[in-house]
């Protein structure tokens, strides 16, 4: 008997690659085989949204019923995506999976023994009031808590183990023999699992490999070994109009670089998935530079926060919200809008 931990799986439609890319991992899970009555825990935001089109449910009910048959117990735990308000009420995503044989993680700093391992869980929450906001609590817990030995601890969120622009939760003073936490999707400390395949550009380059991890308990001690992720998908350039180069993804998204169009670029190398076009590129110490006029920003502010979360340096928070203020679109004023602006 064994415990496997899984990082996010964040089923989406949001873009043309994304069920191809929750089908790829559907259809390798069910060809996974864990050791007998095993058990799994799952580190949350099993979609990107909490209301979600049919094909997106599909693919989370078959998530479902695969690790049913395949584990003896199933943990979904709370992630930041998998919970929001619904005509003002806390509304879960994932609310129907709870039946025999799956348990869903949500109460904070809940204390479980699970494979013969003390087990703590620390779900991502809000809207809540009884007690303070996640990252104050997780960072100072009751005596009775955090006065145990714990031989696994599970979350969603990110701690202090890596510096990342975010709510950091510290619980570095616990006395945990590992940790286990979903919502970074690289594996920016060894804290994290990462997502099971990279949702955006910018999560393309793991430190490490995206992988299940497994946990045994024999003689008093806590073993642990890893077991890597293929490579569902993966986010790559090709010069236009050189031929695609190889790959060992499952699902590739390109960017086309020296291209004027993505009509185009579907013309020349046909059905593949394009994340944009770059007509203007240069190269330097042979990595490629797109111009400043590449893309389209159909939403600035987003690519503001794509590019804070991968930037070495943190970001001031009173200055992060500065510039998002000044990247919101302005809406232009109309002529009645001047006049009375200069009357």
């Amino acid at each position: 008997m064994a415990l496997y931990v899984l990082g996010d799986p964040h089923f989406s439609a949001l873009q043309p690659w994304r069920l191809p890319l929750g089908d790829a991992f559907l259809s390798w899970l069910g060809t996974f085989e864990p050791e007998a009555n095993s058990s799994l825990v799952v580190l949350g935001d099993y979609t990107d949204d909490a209301v979600n089109p049919g094909k997106v449910v599909k693919q989370l009910k078959q998530f479902v019923n695969i690790t049913k048959q395949k584990f003896a117990h199933v943990y979904f735990m709370v992630g930041n995506h998998d919970l929001k308000l619904y005509k003002n009420k806390p509304h879960l995503s994932f609310e129907f999976v709870e039946f025999e044989g799956i348990t869903i993680l949500r109460e904070p700093a809940q204390v479980l023994d699970i494979e013969g391992m003390h087990v703590l869980s620390l779900p991502h929450y809000n809207y809540r009031t009884d007690i303070p906001a996640m990252w104050e609590y997780y960072s100072n817990l009751p005596n009775d808590i955090k006065n145990q030995h714990y031989d696994l601890a599970f979350g969603h969120f990110t701690d202090t183990s890596a510096a990342l622009f975010d709510h950091m939760t510290n619980i570095s003073y616990l006395d945990i023999e590992h940790i286990c936490l979903g919502h970074q999707h690289i594996r920016s400390s060894a804290h994290y699992t990462g997502s099971v395949f990279p949702c955006k550009i910018s999560e393309n380059d793991s430190p490490k490999p995206r992988a299940i991890w497994v946990f045994e308990k024999k003689n008093g001690k806590v073993h642990k070994r890893e077991i890597p992720l293929p490579l569902f998908g993966e986010y790559r350039a090709v010069e236009y109009p050189k031929p695609l180069p190889a790959t060992k993804a499952q699902i590739v998204i390109w960017t086309i670089l020296g291209c004027e169009s993505e009509k185009i670029a579907r013309e020349y190398y046909g059905d593949i998935y394009i994340r944009g076009v770059a007509a203007n590129f240069v190269k330097k110490n042979n990595n490629l530079i797109v111009s400043d006029d590449t893309f389209v920003m159909n939403d600035p502010v987003e690519i503001f926060n794509e590019w804070i979360k991968t930037a070495k340096t943190p970001v001031a928070r009173p200055v992060a919200g500065l510039v998002r203020k000044l990247l919101k679109p302005q809406v232009p004023q109309t002529k009645s809008d001047k006049a009375a602006v200069t009357n």
